[in-house]
């Protein structure tokens, strides 16, 4: 069996936006390629750089309210969502809308029962709709698009919520998500030549904040930034400096997932540790997927650069590269990092020669896993992870388990829509990730807060 070519096919591709509109000038980094800069200041002031709006409420009925708790946020701030003023034992519709720039409305619906008091709230479960289970975020999650498959957010992203009961609004709310930009975060685009990368810099507005970790996040084989935007920016808003970086499938990178040097991630650590709020000494891998391979290479061999990993459904072992199965991915030195057997990406092997020496890691490593992985079997990659950590006498990784996920679970920030996701063989064939949706998101909502208070514990 061939290695898979893990693209991702998201029903909603993730578009982070950090329009320049109405931005101070910025000063450019050192020794890098800038084609866009811009800064905002923000205006509330607190340690994650933005402080949430405590409710919106708007009533069309007198008997009837709508109560949103926090009505401004990030992104990754779960709100709950209220209405009183009903029967005993009364049915109401929630129903959520967003629109996208391109002018399709988003649109996502469940219906609860109220209680003896004639209230109800989102963090129980559904009588029906779009999900079943208690999720306070469901209605977000579940948003479905129109006429448009790709929802580019606006700055900044509000959705409408209105309360329905026998097919008549009776209560309102308008609530939004507020971008990167928009608590203070820089945006640096980084290219090739200059600064030896292709990403994009992430940098909070940390005016006499004493310097801390910070991040250089990548995806997997599907090439590109991909997702890693969304991620570096939402972490740059929690106070992190955040380097989202293509390896491959970029210009001036190489074409494919092929003879990618392994020199190259630890450019991008050094680049990020030169960068003002960034101790040097405390610098994140984040990879995905075949980018958790990356990163847990790169930091086995540069460990006097790189300071922890995060590594979402990672190998155990370095594996052929993309397209071609006969080539390795990955090289070190200018030479080939050994590769298990095409054929034989996912044996589980602790000992080979492809194994990646993680005892050589200097610190904390996070590992996120899906038990119902169908691309490979990350949870059981994890379980060799550890096992060769423990034969070295090394500190055990933290190992975030979740059943009924599957290989997407490694999409970082909770609380966004989406579908099932799916990836595309070698061959053209279609690979489920595994797991079910609702399963990968409650594995977002869970593992997102773990990594943040990582990233606090990195600071002592």
């Amino acid at each position: 069996m061939a290695a898979p070519r893990f693209r991702r096919y998201f029903v909603v591709i993730l578009v982070l936006l950090i329009a320049p509109t109405g931005c101070d000038s910025a000063t450019s980094l050192p020794d890098v390629g800038l084609s866009t800069s811009s800064t905002v200041r923000p205006s509330t002031s607190s340690s994650a750089g933005v402080s949430a709006s405590p409710s919106a409420t708007l009533s069309a009925s007198s008997a009837v309210n709508l109560n949103v708790t926090p009505s401004t946020s990030l992104y990754d701030t779960p709100f709950v969502s209220t209405v009183t003023g009903l029967s005993a034992g009364q049915q109401a519709t929630l129903r959520m809308t967003s629109t996208a720039q391109d002018g399709a409305v988003w649109s996502s619906q469940a219906t609860f029962r109220a209680g003896p008091d004639g209230r109800f709230d989102t963090t129980a479960a559904p009588v029906d709709g779009a999900y079943g289970s208690a999720d306070p975020m469901g209605l977000v999650e579940t948003l479905t698009p129109g006429h448009s498959a790709i929802f580019h957010w606006a700055s900044p992203w509000t959705m409408t919520e209105t309360v329905q009961v026998n097919g008549t609004t009776v209560a309102s709310a308008v609530l939004t998500r507020r971008t990167p930009a928009e608590v203070g975060v820089r945006r640096t685009a980084l290219r090739p030549p200059s600064g030896g990368v292709y990403g994009e810099m992430f940098s909070p507005y940390t005016a006499g904040a004493r310097p801390g970790p910070a991040v250089v996040v990548f995806g997997g084989s599907e090439g590109g930034l991909s997702v890693a935007t969304l991620e570096a920016g939402i972490l740059a808003s929690h106070g992190y400096p955040a380097l989202a970086l293509a390896y491959f499938g970029e210009p001036g990178l190489p074409a494919t997932l092929n003879l990618v040097p392994l020199e190259y991630f630890a450019t991008a650590a050094r680049l990020l540790a030169g960068q003002p709020g960034v101790d040097g000494k405390r610098i994140v891998l984040w990879g995905a997927s075949r980018g958790a391979e990356a990163a847990l290479l790169a930091a086995a061999h540069f460990p006097t650069v790189i300071r922890a990993v995060i590594a979402g459904a990672p190998g155990a072992e370095a594996v052929a590269g993309i397209p071609s199965a006969s080539t390795a991915a990955w090289t070190l030195a200018g030479r080939p990092v050994p590769t298990a057997p095409a054929g034989e990406f996912d044996r589980q092997s602790a000992t080979s020669a492809a194994t990646i020496p993680v005892e050589n890691i200097s610190g904390p490593i996070l590992l996120v896993c899906g038990g119902q992985d169908e691309v490979w079997r990350s949870c059981a990659n994890s379980a060799v992870i550890d096992a060769r950590l423990a034969a070295h006498h090394r500190p055990a990784a933290t190992l975030l388990r979740y059943p009924q996920a599957g290989h997407y679970v490694d999409f970082g920030v909770p609380y966004l829509p989406g579908t099932a996701s799916t990836s595309i063989g070698a061959d053209g064939r279609v690979i489920s990730g595994g797991g079910t949706f609702q399963a990968d998101q409650a594995a977002r909502a869970d593992s997102w807060p773990r990594v943040l208070s990582l990233l606090t514990a990195l600071k002592s």
